[in-house]
């Protein structure tokens, strides 16, 4: 798989990143759903692995499945109706619509659970935020910034305007022709 052409890459002790497999942008935080795609393909292909215990139920859920089916197959008076006699855990999970609960009771836990889901599911090691100071007070900042310090998660905050407070941020401005300034 060939990344893309950019002018920009990410290094992590001299080995570049890879943006679709360790790097995450966020930009309209009020979309924001911990639910995506990728998410939940994770989420599921760990459930089925844990699965593997659970192998005497899926046996017996199994034979009651295919009974029942039986029955309605011999009742419907069809004898040409054909069926897996084994179901897929992946498959059981999409008919259930198993999936995270997204009830947050502010917006500062609705980015922090997503940065952490994101951290436990996949190998998230960068994560842009895009204004998110136009969001989040001084303190919840710090409170994310706690979080992703912990995760080990590098952030990279992308700001349509200067802000005044400081921090623990290493502020970069970066001019129409591309040029770093450097700006602590």
């Amino acid at each position: 798989e060939k990344e893309q052409d950019t002018d920009y890459i990410i290094l992590e002790n001299d080995k570049q990143i890879k943006f679709s497999k360790n790097a995450e942008i966020i930009v309209d935080y009020f979309s924001l759903s911990i639910n995506n795609r990728k998410v939940i393909n994770r989420l599921y292909s760990n459930l089925d692995k844990i699965s593997e215990v659970y192998y005497l139920q899926k046996k017996d859920i199994n034979s009651e499945i295919i009974s029942l089916i039986d029955d309605m197959v011999i009742a419907s008076g069809y004898g040409n109706i054909t069926f897996n006699l084994d179901f897929n855990w992946q498959d059981l999970f999409k008919i259930y619509d198993l999936k995270f609960s997204e009830e947050y009771d502010s917006f500062l836990e609705r980015i922090i659970n997503y940065i952490k889901t994101l951290s436990d599911l996949t190998e998230l090691k960068v994560l842009f935020l895009v204004n998110i100071k136009s969001f989040l007070s001084p303190v919840e900042l710090e409170q994310l910034y706690d979080i992703v310090n912990y995760l080990k998660i590098s952030i990279i905050l992308i700001e349509s305007r200067e802000s005044v407070e400081k921090g623990r941020e290493i502020r970069y401005i970066i001019d129409k022709d591309n040029c770093f300034i450097y700006a602590n």
